[in-house]
């Protein structure tokens, strides 16, 4: 150990240039390195048993919702009473939540099918966001069919890729400002619902919606449309308005609005992206913390880092920061009080304590709770946060069943 009485004598023990010193510095580095990326339990191998082996494994499944490649993670029960769908937060990667579901599966004892959808838009690697921007414009052409006329007698949109990016992007930036709604209101919940009534049309086991963040308010939205299919609703860390105090909501709504600033960020993500997978494991770990679990890493490695993701993630950031701007519809939850519940964190920016306080405001009665474990909003990327949020659900989950 060093015993070190003014900086300079540190910087030169620091930065010797004997080779033996360089030597054993690459590697500790090196070893470093590689414990990072080895795999690892944050507790006893009791508890590794319980988490990896002595239950059952989530399944991806990729299936096709209104022309789209969508991807599952699924835990299904041949003895199910009844249905829990995830609905992720922005970006939307259900892979972040495999020890999530696999815990919410394995404390409900298979009394229900659970399965986690994604709506990223990561999947269209070729066209990117532009694929989805043309579902939605073709979406909205209905009430915008003048300003669509305009840009299709420009030039023909058939056999020129280039020029067909082009027009969505300048009719993006036109119609943007009256159709938020319209967007996110597609993306997210008409998404869903189709997914919804394309997988259960034919189910008579009740349905109940676990949302995060973003996810909570796509939930709420779904539930306003199948009333009669939805028996409950459950939010954790929700997003359901804009936090006018919280300077990291200010600086990603900058982000997200500026096109050079979002796309500078996805080619640096991308760059990320193509450095080999053990070195992305390292940054990740050593960026982002070395509590994530191994599905966590795993699941930004091989979905995140890449330019069409953040692009994508960046986009709807934009559309959601301009949706929440408005109040929630209280009107609906205070009808549907009693089959609503929401789970606030402590120091959450996202769902912060002076909205747990302003719902508890606006409707009384309806089943609120606050996580103190110290567990942060992104709950899904720690085996310690999945567990006690999948015991959560868990709870809310088998009450209702009791009823």
């Amino acid at each position: 150990m060093w015993v070190v009485h003014s900086p300079d004598v540190a910087v030169r023990h620091a930065f010797s240039p004997s080779p033996h010193n360089l030597l054993s510095k690459i590697t500790a580095c090196y070893r470093s390195i590689r414990k990072d990326i080895s795999p690892r339990c944050s507790g006893s191998m009791d508890r590794l048993t319980l988490s990896h082996c002595g239950r059952k494994q989530a399944t991806v499944r990729t299936c096709t919702v209104s022309g789209f490649p969508t991807e599952l993670l699924e835990m299904r029960s041949e003895e199910s009473s009844l249905h829990v769908l995830l609905i992720p937060g922005n970006p939307g990667i259900v892979l972040y939540y495999k020890d999530f579901v696999e815990a919410i599966y394995q404390l409900l004892e298979g009394q229900a099918s659970v399965t986690g959808k994604d709506y990223q838009l990561g999947h269209f690697k070729q066209l990117g966001i532009f694929v989805m921007q043309q579902s939605i414009l073709e979406y909205l052409s209905c009430s915008k069919v003048d300003e669509y006329d305009f840009f299709t007698r420009i030039g023909s949109m058939e056999g020129c890729f280039h020029w067909k990016n082009k027009l969505i992007i300048r009719k993006i930036s036109f119609m943007l400002p009256v159709c938020f709604f319209s967007l996110i209101q597609y993306v997210y919940s008409t998404f869903q619902v189709d997914f919804i009534e394309q997988e259960y049309q034919n189910s008579e086991h009740p349905l109940i919606l676990v949302g995060h963040s973003i996810g909570s308010y796509i939930c709420l939205d779904i539930f306003k449309r199948l009333q009669q299919q939805v028996k409950y609703v459950i939010g954790l860390y929700p997003f359901l308005s804009l936090n006018k105090n919280s300077l990291k909501q200010s600086m990603i709504g900058l982000i997200s609005r500026s096109s050079i600033v979002s796309t500078t960020i996805s080619y640096f993500v991308s760059f990320l992206g193509s450095l080999p997978t053990w070195v992305q494991v390292a940054m990740v770990r050593k960026c982002l913390g070395q509590s994530w679990s191994s599905t966590a890493v795993d699941a930004t490695c091989s979905h995140l880092l890449q330019y069409h993701m953040m692009r994508n993630m960046l986009f709807m950031a934009m559309t959601e920061f301009e949706k929440l701007s408005e109040e929630p519809d209280w009107m609906f939850v205070k009808k549907k009080h009693n089959q609503i519940s929401l789970l606030f964190g402590i120091d959450d920016h996202w769902g912060p304590l002076s909205l747990f306080e302003e719902v508890s405001r606006m409707v009384p009665g309806l089943a609120l709770s606050i996580e103190r474990e110290g567990h942060m909003h992104s709950f899904c990327c720690t085996e310690a946060g999945s567990l006690w949020a999948g015991h959560h659900v868990a709870t809310l989950i088998k009450n209702q069943i009791a009823k």
